[in-house]
């Protein structure tokens, strides 16, 4: 399996962004992410009961959301070959800081 840690950002040639999670319980409603760039924190807020904290985000992260109001969030789970991860829900989740 591709090592990852709890999260990953991925930022393509086009500086788009993407956030790669594990697959959690339950679906995202109206998800949220706001951003605490003095901390390099990102808050993902994926429904009303499920809020995740993620620290020690880059600075290049929140240089390549810079202007940007929603962000591509992939939850993912191992793949069948297990040397993959498969992509469970994707969504966009508004950007407020």
């Amino acid at each position: 399996m591709p090592e990852m840690n709890t999260f990953q950002f991925l930022v393509t040639e086009d500086n788009e962004v993407a956030l790669l999670l594990y697959a959690r319980e339950g679906r995202a409603d109206r998800p949220l992410v706001r951003l605490f760039r003095n901390e390099q924190k990102v808050e993902v807020f994926r429904n009303a009961d499920d809020e995740l904290t993620l620290e020690q985000v880059d600075d290049n992260i929140f240089v390549s959301l810079n202007g940007k109001n929603q962000l591509l969030i992939c939850e993912v789970l191992p793949a069948e070959n297990e040397d993959e991860l498969e992509i469970i829900d994707s969504y966009h989740a508004e950007i407020v800081e």
